[in-house]
């Protein structure tokens, strides 16, 4: 694997970058930040969910970042995509991957099926904005942050 993309910083989406080690790690600029920052708690949160201690698990930061707001062409692996950088989401450092190609758009949590998606640091308004650009894209199929696969009925729903 060469690289790994981090949608955002909560320890479900970023806490195996460890076990990629030879990867280039990528998220949004303020992902890395919050992965970062002093008191960063999800090893202890997935320890004390999960009632197992993980002393092998290490932050593993993103080396290229993008900033909030943006868009950017990029191909990895000799695959074009657009990673996608909307203004704060499901959390302040969202990153999406649109595969144009593919009519295919991996969307992190910002989009979840059949499941109520974590607010704890969400950005509601800005969240339903995102979710409605995301609803006037050419895509067929969503791969959510949690769930099943999604199509455009279920990001309109």
């Amino acid at each position: 694997m060469t690289h790994v993309i981090n949608t955002h910083h909560h320890g479900d989406h970023v806490l195996g970058n460890a076990a990629f080690k030879t990867a280039e790690i990528i998220s949004a600029e303020k992902c890395r930040e919050l992965m970062n920052a002093p008191g960063y708690a999800w090893v202890e949160t997935v320890e004390n969910m999960t009632g197992r201690k993980f002393p092998n698990t290490k932050i593993i930061l993103p080396k290229t970042v993008y900033p909030e707001n943006t868009k950017h062409k990029v191909t990895l692996q000799g695959v074009p995509m657009e990673l996608i950088v909307p203004h704060g989401s499901h959390t302040p450092g969202d990153m999406m991957v649109h595969l144009p190609q593919y009519k295919l758009l991996i969307s992190g949590d910002i989009l979840v099926k059949k499941m109520m998606p974590s607010f704890i640091d969400a950005h509601v308004k800005t969240l339903i904005n995102t979710i409605d650009d995301i609803s006037k894209m050419d895509i067929k199929t969503v791969v959510p942050g949690h769930g099943p696969l999604m199509d455009m009925k279920d990001v309109k729903a």
